[in-house]
């Protein structure tokens, strides 16, 4: 049986981790492609410990998820101008992809 996790615990995870850190407000949302079923639990580990903590640190963020036969990507969609940018997973861990994600957010033009 799992043990029970407090709410104090719960934010504590939320407010750590590499996910947990706030986007420019012109990153207006992410598109998540990737396939209803995963072969490897490390590609799990986005979706599940780091996609929730950028969620937390960013409440007005739209994610989406798009269901794909393609290898998995990640959209990243910001205020015109600016193109979409696309990160494919790859062999990345979710903290490489976290981490390219922040650089694309720091060199898009505002900072938070």
């Amino acid at each position: 049986m799992a043990a029970r996790r407090t709410w104090a615990s719960v934010v504590a995870h939320l407010e750590t981790g590499a996910g947990a850190h706030r986007l420019p407000p012109n990153i207006t949302g992410l598109t998540i492609h990737a396939p209803t079923k995963f072969n490897d639990k490390r590609n799990w580990t986005l979706l599940r410990q780091e996609l929730p903590r950028l969620v937390y640190a960013n409440p007005a963020l739209r994610v989406d998820m798009e269901p794909t036969e393609q290898p998995p990507s990640l959209q990243v969609h910001y205020t015109a101008p600016m193109p979409t940018r696309t990160i494919v997973w790859g062999d990345k861990s979710a903290t490489d992809i976290i981490q390219e994600l922040l650089t694309m957010a720091r060199f898009s033009g505002e900072t938070p």
